[in-house]
């Protein structure tokens, strides 16, 4: 589905492609949560997550972290028709864990989405300044 990055290190993590630096951009929009990225998005390292080429990334951080709670979520339709929901999840110390894409049929994603074609929820309660 996606290329892959060149510059892998051996754990796997890689910086941010460009469609997933405008999709974190245009998801954390809605709730003021860009912050939540220490020194922005370039130097944000991420590892895919084995999910059957849906295009979920986790967030390098903390050793010790779990995932805590989600403050967004987002639909998509991929190109062949079939909804994608896309959740934007925190870990427990309150930095980005993931982003997780669920195709809604688990096959692969066809094509990555961009901003305007994704339809944004923020999480009731969980999308504030206060984060």
């Amino acid at each position: 589905m996606l290329d892959e990055s060149p510059h892998h290190d051996h754990d796997g993590l890689r910086r941010l492609r460009s469609p997933e630096v405008a999709l974190v951009k245009e998801l954390l929009s809605k709730c003021s949560s860009l912050h939540l990225i220490d020194g922005g998005l370039d130097n944000v390292m991420v590892r895919d997550m084995n999910d059957g080429g849906m295009g979920s990334i986790i967030f390098s951080g903390e050793k010790n972290r779990i995932i805590g709670r989600k403050i967004v979520d987002a639909d998509y339709c991929d190109a062949d028709g079939v909804l994608v929901r896309i959740s934007v999840n925190l870990d427990n110390f309150g930095k980005l864990y993931e982003i997780d894409f669920w195709k809604i049929d688990f096959s692969p994603l066809l094509v990555y989405p961009h901003p305007n074609s994704i339809e944004i929820y923020p999480t009731s309660g969980q999308c504030d300044n206060r984060l």
